[in-house]
Order: structure tokens, then C-alpha cells, then sequence
């Protein structure tokens, strides 16, 4: 009787050790898929949002509010979270063959630097659409989309 005693004790010593190897394995597998599930969610919101600005921005074309009107989408759809991690907003015109931002236009991390570039493009920092978006921001638009330009939308301008 003595030998099947220390034998049990053995097994609930195994079963323990052998909990305390799987757990953490499976909460790491719980955790990941949460976090995992979360960043899917963000990252589905943020393409969501600035595909609306970009329609927004191509039906707009060259009308006065067309950047004022991006801005304001883009705060509209994005969570305060996200908006507080934005660092800039350009809406530019597509020059080379890719389709991607003009040089000129790439500001550093953390810039507070709104100057555009001529006839390529504007930019925004993210601290912008922190508070109310100007109500003349596209009428002092003098880099992109002039402000004499009201008329229909016109893509490309």
C-alpha cells in the first residue's frame, strides 16, 4: 500500500509540473491572438479611413476645401488614439512612375513643418487635426490646389 501512495504523489508532482510547462505556453498563444486580433482591427480602421480621404481628395480635385475636407474625414473616421500617434498628413499630386510622395514633400518624424511644395504638394502636421480643422485652410493652400480654383472637381488638375 505504501508504494501506490509515493506512486500518486508522483503523478500529481508530474501533473503539476506539467501544468505549470503548459500554461504559459498557452497563454502566450491566448495573449498573441488578442493582440493580434486588436492590431488586425487597427489596421483595418486606418486603411478604411484613408481610403475615404483619398476619395474624398479625387472627387474634390482642385476645389478650395478639397484639403479641409480630407483633414476633416480623416478626423471624423479615426479613433483619438490614433490620432494622437499621427505624425503628418500630405496630400500630394503623383509625379513619378510609382505614384509615390514627391521627395521634397517627406518631412522628419516629429516636424512641425507645414510648408508644401509647389505645384506637388501639401502637408499637414497631425497636431492639425488635433484641434478644430481652419475653416480657411484652402483658401492660404498656396503649395497644391491653388485657392483661385473653385471650380468642378478636375482629376488629374
Amino acid at each position: 500500500m505504501r508504494a501506490s501512495a509515493v506512486r500518486g504523489g508522483r503523478e500529481r508532482g508530474a501533473t503539476m509540473l506539467e501544468f505549470a510547462l503548459v500554461v504559459p505556453l498557452l497563454l502566450l498563444l491566448a495573449f498573441g491572438s488578442a493582440e493580434m486580433g486588436l492590431a488586425w482591427v487597427a489596421n483595418n480602421r486606418t486603411e478604411g479611413s484613408t481610403s475615404t480621404a483619398a476619395r474624398i481628395a479625387a472627387s474634390s480635385g482642385s476645389l478650395v476645401e478639397a484639403d479641409r475636407s480630407v483633414l476633416q474625414s480623416l478626423k471624423s473616421s479615426l479613433p483619438q488614439g490614433q490620432l494622437d500617434r499621427l505624425d503628418r498628413v500630405v496630400i500630394f499630386k503623383p509625379t513619378n512612375a510609382g505614384g509615390g510622395i514627391p521627395d521634397d514633400c517627406i518631412k522628419a518624424v516629429g516636424s512641425l513643418d507645414e510648408s508644401g511644395v509647389r505645384e506637388q504638394c501639401n502637408t499637414y502636421a497631425g497636431a492639425t487635426l488635433q484641434g478644430a480643422i481652419p475653416a480657411d485652410l484652402g483658401a492660404r493652400d498656396d503649395s497644391w490646389a491653388p485657392a483661385h480654383a473653385q471650380g468642378p472637381a478636375v482629376w488629374p488638375a
